[in-house]
């Protein structure tokens, strides 16, 4: 399931247009860099990597349509960052008044990594391809 999630969100916008070699190389070495994390975590810590990247990319993307709109969105990067991060304290406080789950600051730390690298990631590739196809 997570990596249907992870294809809805990559794959419409990687066809919409065909990709230079320099655009392919980029996303291979932020692919590669991304795999070699994914690799080194547990089941749990790799999950929360697929949902609030993705969640974090959403986020942004909302944003990013809102400022290109005409609305006044500054640094929607940060703002999404922060309101995955937000989101993240929010599931940690839910399990706070759950049996049988933890509450856990190093997990509210990790979601924010996953959704700030994911945005990272995006903005990287942006730029590449802007840089690119001018």
């Amino acid at each position: 399931m997570a990596l249907l999630l992870v294809a809805a969100t990559v794959l419409p916008d990687g066809l919409q247009t065909r990709p230079t070699r320099v655009e392919v190389a980029v996303a291979f070495g932020v692919a590669a860099v991304m795999l070699m994390v994914f690799l080194r975590l547990t089941l749990a810590e790799r999950s929360h990597l697929i949902e609030y990247g993705v969640l974090g990319v959403f986020i942004h993307a909302a944003l990013t349509e809102r400022a290109e709109r005409g609305r006044r969105m500054p640094w929607p990067a940060a703002l999404a960052i922060l309101a995955a991060a937000a989101i993240g304290v929010i599931d940690e406080a839910i399990q706070l008044a759950l049996p049988h789950r933890v509450f856990d600051p190093v997990d509210m730390l990790f979601n924010t990594l996953a959704a700030g690298s994911s945005v990272v990631a995006g903005l990287l590739l942006a730029r590449v391809r802007r840089s690119v196809r001018v």
